[in-house]
């Protein structure tokens, strides 16, 4: 599984609030947590993806 290309100048300007950069460092993300979601919580998987999401911010 590869990990997310996020430039480290976009994450720290998400971490100063620029709430384009979260969106681009939460774009990169989506798709690698929604893998990670899928075997351990099955049916529940979107949602557990929305919620780590949620607390990256």
């Amino acid at each position: 599984m590869s990990r997310p290309d996020v430039d480290a100048d976009v994450v720290r300007r998400a971490q100063r609030g620029d709430l384009m950069a979260l969106h681009e460092v939460l774009d990169a993300l989506t798709p690698y947590v929604r893998r990670l979601c899928g075997p351990i919580a099955l049916q529940d998987a979107p949602d557990a993806a929305q919620e780590a999401l949620t607390r990256a911010r």
